[in-house]
């Protein structure tokens, strides 16, 4: 496993930074609850309640991160499930929330191997979560 995970790590570095940055145009992020993770880890399938009370799972795109964060994660850690438009294909749509920005959204489980890398968070004790230096402009 440790293998895949650096191979992966490997992989993104090689292919998806821009000046030490990810692609806003490329890479969607999925904010998994450790619980979450863990299970997702077991199964390979992610299908949260959102997939069947709304219909999606929510993503936010690299530069809606840090907002994200801090409005709608009400836990203490997360895992930021990292993938792109290209390996989740058609099932990911960009839709209006009425405000200007447009969300991704994946209407079908996500699946283990379509993610390129993770990345953990937790909790600053302020309360605010701070945007991984991966994302950070």
């Amino acid at each position: 496993m440790k293998i895949l995970i650096t191979l992966c790590i490997t992989l993104v570095s090689s292919l998806s930074y821009a000046g030490g940055k990810y692609s806003s145009k490329n890479f969607v992020i999925c904010a998994i609850t450790n619980t979450s993770w863990t299970q997702f880890s077991k199964t390979g399938i992610y299908s949260p309640d959102s997939l069947s009370e709304e219909g999606f799972i929510h993503f936010s795109k690299p530069d809606q991160l840090k907002y994200v964060m801090n409005k709608y994660l009400t836990a203490d850690s997360y895992v930021l499930a990292i993938s792109s438009k290209g390996k989740l294909g058609k099932g990911l749509v960009y839709e209006s929330t009425g405000a200007l920005a447009f969300y991704p959204h994946l209407y079908r489980p996500l699946l283990f191997e379509e993610l390129i890398t993770t990345i953990s968070i937790v909790r600053n004790h302020d309360g605010t979560f701070s945007l991984p230096e991966e994302f950070r402009l």
